[in-house]
């Protein structure tokens, strides 16, 4: 086990307000120290003590029209492996989005931060149980991949989207949204596969999305930001403030290279 980093909470508390305006001294003590470590037989990284987010926190974020996209990779990657008799349960489900790519009447939704979730239990298990971007929320990904597991029909398939660690997310330094209380793991390849295995599952595929279009400016901002000047600890507000601005512009008239990936992997698995 090997720390990484490590941030104070009014470290977190400040670069939340920056990035997004946003206010978590709810959820945060100022004077606590979070740090980032590095599982080396998992392969997961992940911030201990863990600081979750709440019905409060989530629902601000919801405000923002950026935050649940409509059309993902991972929706459609999903779906083709989806039959039309096939039950389907979708978890953090969000604005239920997943649902325009299933048949209808097939869908079920499972949220505790977002209202309206719809369809009805099923005790007899469903085919296909779904978490797009979920894991990396949670305190316990074990726990919430045995409840997806437990609510599957024998041979049923589970999907887990998780936001991919080694992307060009890695250049973006300390990115709020990167950061409890939001994300509280970091995914790999690996970390996904070992976390299947210790759950009893047989593993699929594990792919990688393409940069995706509504991705094009969190890419830009990541490349500039790499090639601006770094202070030793932290990172330039300043920088931040042009990379975001020049990468509106650049995400708008410049083509992203074709090998480069996005930031999403899915785990595809059957119980």
């Amino acid at each position: 086990m090997r720390r990484l980093g490590r941030w104070t909470g009014a470290e977190l508390i400040r670069l939340w307000k920056e990035d997004l305006g946003i206010d978590v001294t709810g959820l945060l003590d100022d004077r606590q120290v979070v740090g980032l470590w590095h599982a080396d037989k998992s392969d997961l990284r992940f911030f201990h003590p863990i600081v979750t987010g709440d019905e409060g926190f989530y629902a601000r974020l919801r405000r923002f029209g950026w935050y649940l996209q409509p059309d993902k990779w991972e929706y459609r990657e999903a779906a083709r492996h989806i039959g039309a008799a096939d039950a389907v349960l979708d978890l953090g489900a969000g604005a239920q989005a997943f649902r325009a790519f299933v048949a209808p009447g097939r869908y079920s939704a499972l949220d505790p931060y977002a209202p309206g979730a719809i369809g009805r239990q099923r005790p007899e298990g469903y085919d296909v149980v779904c978490a797009f971007q979920v894991l990396e929320h949670v305190a316990d990904p074990l726990a919430l991949v045995a409840e997806a597991k437990a609510r599957l029909k024998p041979g049923g398939r589970l999907f887990l989207g998780v936001p991919r660690r080694d992307s060009y997310l890695a250049d973006l330094r300390d990115f709020a949204l990167d950061l409890p209380p939001h994300h509280v793991t970091r995914w790999s390849r690996r970390a996904l596969e070992t976390l299947a295995r210790e759950a009893a599952l047989r593993i699929e595929a594990v792919e990688e999305s393409p940069l995706e279009p509504w991705e094009r400016p969190l890419y830009w901002m990541a490349r500039l930001e790499r090639r601006l000047p770094r202070p030793p600890r932290g990172r330039s507000r300043g920088a931040r403030i042009f990379a975001y601005l020049a990468a509106r512009v650049l995400s708008a008239v410049g083509a992203a290279p074709r090998s480069e990936g996005g930031a999403t992997l899915l785990l595809r698995a059957r119980a």
